[in-house]
């Protein structure tokens, strides 16, 4: 009866280690869900699977083909926010990819740089996106010194667009 008695201890022993293991991941993934993490903890012993985005987008990549720094003067991720945000600075021959995300139906993303130059050049990278199309239309510089060549690879409701300062 020692025999049966020892089996049911142990077997009790695991039943406790998988119950006490299940339990502890169950309060860690209530706490990360509250915490507004839950998917980063929620896999925890599960395989992960890439997780589709829940609202549109706009990725703006921008390269500084030009000799001048360009220093950020404003940005606008309209009512969204920034996924990626711009950096305070692009310096010659940078590239820089910008995204931002809303829960509306469209959305208007602009940045603004001066250019480091003498007539300190304004540059104003801007893509809108919505149901009815998307375009770059509100993008361009303050004067003749430089071109921005912008090409919309996607549209809404994620699009992307490239531009390139020269």
């Amino acid at each position: 009866m020692s025999t049966n008695a020892t089996t049911d201890n142990v077997t009790t022993e695991k039943t406790t280690k998988g119950t006490l293991t299940h339990r502890i991941r169950a309060r860690l993934e209530s706490i990360a869900a509250l915490a507004g993490a839950g998917g980063a903890w929620s896999s925890i012993g599960r395989p992960s699977r890439p997780l589709a985005p829940v609202s549109p987008s706009m990725t703006m990549r921008i390269t500084n083909h030009s000799a001048v720094p360009q220093i950020l003067v404003s940005a606008d991720p309209d009512g969204g926010w920034w996924v990626q945000a711009p950096r305070p600075m692009l310096m010659p021959g940078q590239t820089h990819t910008v995204i931002a995300a809303t829960h509306g139906r469209g959305q208007f993303v602009q940045l603004n740089y001066i250019a480091e130059n003498p007539r300190q050049s304004e540059i104003t990278y801007a893509l809108h996106t919505s149901e009815q199309g998307t375009d770059q239309a509100s993008t361009g510089v303050s004067n003749q010194d430089f071109i921005i060549r912008a090409t919309i690879s996607q549209r809404y409701p994620d699009a992307a667009a490239q531009f390139d300062l020269a």
